[in-house]
């Protein structure tokens, strides 16, 4: 029983000894008491996660265990981010009070995902496909439906929904969230807009309005207050052309005449980059830990956190205004100034000229590394970057604009003119449609 008795002991005493400690460290913005939230925060982290203790007064070395809890509170509700060793969770709740916060940490722990701790190029993991067919599948080849309420409106701009049945569509007087399934306008602005953007988990959307970027709850279809305090006081007297949030959800980047500003969502912190001339697109890697800003002769990719350079991809003396990145990094498709293309092999240092052709996109499919979507004049191309051969394309009636894909890349949107009407097209996967 003694030699028992001391096992336990000595076992009690090695984990106390060697068992990590680990750190909650809470950011609040709203009237909730720190006290009562950190209470909450450390009983959730720790029956989910894994045990974690309040900060100390006296702090602690960030080389340590630790996870930050953000609380954003608005009038439309709550808004949670949970961060920390291989954990990423974000939540939010339109309750008031402290059932709201308790539902908002809750959404933040059940949405998580491992943080992917690799360098920026390195590999991320491929669909597994053998042939043609099997690429088929994931391309959204089939046509879903026209839609010409907005063709009087002088459309300026789409960008999809995660859930792939909303689009963001940038008008000359307002910015209008539609249903294209059920055929309805869920929520509309009041002012012009230029360019908007889904956040991943799908409930908050980014609108420019004049010289403003401006964030709204899609289920409150009220103002992020809170976000939009801070982002008021980053704003200029420039329009802002462009605006896209990373894969990941933490960043929200939008561009102005010669600058790219990064909102870090998580600490509420702003970077800007300095640009050659204005961007046409917005451009983080698969992973987000690396984004694209394009320069006078030269791109480069940046770590978004701390503004360290990551690469560098000479023009070869081309004018550049339009990037996309494939899913593994191992590509960067650039269209020039006057609209041909190139593609930048991050493996082999060179480029390959995509032909004379004027493009209106270049987009890499989301989940397939080598099929890059070529928008031409009169159709949509799919093209095997590695062959160098097209996959399959889709005939349009005109020229078309304002190509996007949706993250999940099932769903492509873009719009053509009818005489001197702007129709938009929803392409859907064969998936999809069944």
């Amino acid at each position: 029983m003694k030699r028992l008795l001391i096992v336990v002991l000595i076992n009690l005493l090695a984990f106390s000894v060697f068992a990590e400690k680990c750190y909650l460290v809470v950011v609040k913005s709203g009237s909730q008491n720190t006290e009562m939230l950190t209470s909450m925060g450390v009983s959730f982290v720790s029956k989910h996660i894994q045990p974690v203790q309040p900060s100390p007064e006296s702090g602690f070395s960030t080389k340590e265990c630790y996870y930050d809890l953000s609380l954003v509170e608005t009038r439309a509700g709550f808004f949670v981010t949970i961060t920390g060793k291989n954990f990423n969770g974000f939540g939010s709740s339109e309750k008031m009070g402290i059932k709201g916060v308790e539902e908002a940490i809750i959404n933040a722990l059940v949405k998580k995902k491992k943080n992917d701790e690799s360098e920026v190029f390195s590999p991320v993991a491929d669909i597994k496909v053998n042939e043609d067919e099997d690429i088929l599948k994931y391309l959204p080849l089939k046509k879903l439906i026209e839609i010409s309420d907005f063709k009087m409106y002088n459309l300026r701009s789409l960008s999809i929904h995660p859930g792939n049945k909303y689009i963001g569509v940038c008008l000359k007087d307002r910015g209008v969230v539609y249903d294209f399934m059920e055929d309805e306008i869920k929520l509309s602005t009041q002012n012009t807009c230029s360019s908007s953007a889904f956040h991943p988990g799908g409930e908050i959307v980014a609108f420019t309005e004049k010289n403003n970027l401006v964030l709204y709850s899609l289920k409150s279809k009220k103002k992020y207050n809170n976000y939009n305090r801070i982002l008021s006081n980053h704003m200029s007297r420039s329009t802002i052309s462009f605006v896209a949030f990373s894969r990941a959800g933490d960043f929200l980047a939008w561009s102005t005449t010669g600058k790219t500003k990064l909102l870090n969502l998580k600490r509420g912190k702003i970077r800007t980059f300095n640009n050659a001339y204005d961007q046409y697109s917005l451009t983080f890697t698969h992973n987000s830990k690396g984004y694209l800003t394009l320069k006078d002769k030269w791109a480069e990719i940046v770590n978004p956190k701390n503004g360290i350079l990551i690469k560098k991809i000479n023009y070869n003396g081309q004018r550049v205004n339009y990037g996309s990145i494939s899913k593994n990094n191992d590509y960067v498709a650039f269209r020039k100034t006057f609209g041909s293309g190139t593609v930048y092999s991050t493996k082999d240092k060179n480029h390959l000229t995509l032909g004379r052709k004027e493009y209106e996109g270049l987009l890499f499919h989301p989940l397939i590394n080598r099929v890059l979507v070529k928008i031409e004049s009169d159709r949509i191309v799919y093209w095997d970057i590695e062959s160098f051969a097209e996959i399959k394309s889709v005939a349009t009636l005109s020229k078309n604009q304002f190509p996007v894909l949706s993250y999940d890349g099932s769903t492509l949107a873009a719009t053509y003119f009818v005489e001197s009407d702007q129709i938009i097209v929803i392409y859907k996967t064969e998936q999809q449609l069944e």
